[in-house]
């Protein structure tokens, strides 16, 4: 789910900092800049830059790079990986990349694998493959975190079976991940799995998505404040939220990740959003360490 206008993030941004908090600290404003209307990618980063972006989100599915196994897509890697290579680090930013074998409600794997569970040997071998490739072309990129999944409790659903399998999964790619990107940077990289804010806190799915995050060194979440009709929420809801997040992943050495944050449109939006900015900003001075990627 995206959608937030990159000119009205900056104003309120710049209008937010004005009531003042604390000094940064280690925190990150990241952003999703896709191409902008009038297709200037490099005005849109620009922007962006200037309302205090330090990272990048990127995502794509695993099927994207690798329709079949061990057939990679030439054109998506240059166009993407390649890009990425060239583009960001020139720039100073870091890049959030996101990489789906399960995209919300779809498994998003080769087509030839699609039979095999999570946790088979062939499909955790053949992601390791996916990871040698992509660290292949990217190794001048400086990663704040790299995300393995989207969203994906949707997809998981109350099976048990499945978290479990994706568990395995997770705990076998993600030190692979670790060591690839240390031999080229000689630095630790942050490995997790985008979960809903509704997974994380529900009260089934919520020790589920808990075991998936138990090794890794994030918990990494997508938050819209949906009526079950898929409706806006009152804005005043999200203080409670943000504290609700806080209280189920308490500790301070594993930060927490916005990596989607939007109220969409609804009556008032420039109230509603600049209250949300509010909101966050409020956690932040009592310490929440999140990396906020807002969409654009």
């Amino acid at each position: 789910m995206k959608g937030i206008l990159l000119s009205t993030i900056t104003v309120l941004i710049l209008a937010s900092n004005a009531l003042g908090q604390l000094a940064k600290g280690d925190r990150t404003l990241a952003w999703q800049v896709d191409m902008a209307e009038d297709n200037n990618y490099d005005l849109a980063f620009a922007n962006a830059s200037a309302a205090c972006m330090e990272s990048v989100h990127l995502f794509t599915t695993w099927n994207s790079v690798e329709p079949i196994q061990s057939n990679y897509d030439p054109g998506f890697i240059a166009n993407f990986f390649d890009v990425m290579n060239l583009y960001y680090p020139a720039t100073g930013t870091a890049v959030e990349l996101q990489l789906a074998p399960v995209n919300t409600n779809v498994l998003e794997v080769p087509s030839d694998l699609s039979g095999l569970s999570l946790d088979d040997p062939v499909l955790i071998n053949q992601f390791k493959s996916l990871l040698d490739t992509v660290f292949t072309h990217i190794p001048d990129v400086t990663l704040s975190a790299l995300n393995i999944g989207n969203e994906s409790d949707i997809y998981f659903g109350t099976d048990v079976n499945a978290y479990n399998e994706f568990k395995v999964f997770l705990d076998s790619v993600g030190p692979y991940a670790k060591q690839l990107y240390f031999n080229l940077h000689g630095t630790d990289l942050k490995i997790g799995t985008t979960l809903t804010f509704h997974g994380l806190l529900d009260p089934v799915q919520g020790p589920l998505c808990a075991n998936l995050n138990a090794n890794l060194d994030i918990i990494a979440t997508t938050y819209y404040p949906l009526n079950p009709d898929f409706k806006m929420e009152n804005p005043s809801v999200v203080a409670g939220d943000f504290g609700s997040l806080v209280a189920a992943y308490p500790s301070t050495s594993v930060p927490i990740y916005l990596v989607e944050a939007a109220m969409h449109r609804v009556q008032s939006v420039t109230a509603l959003k600049l209250y949300k900015l509010n909101s966050i900003k409020k956690y932040l001075r009592h310490g929440m360490r999140i990396t906020i990627t807002l969409s654009t």
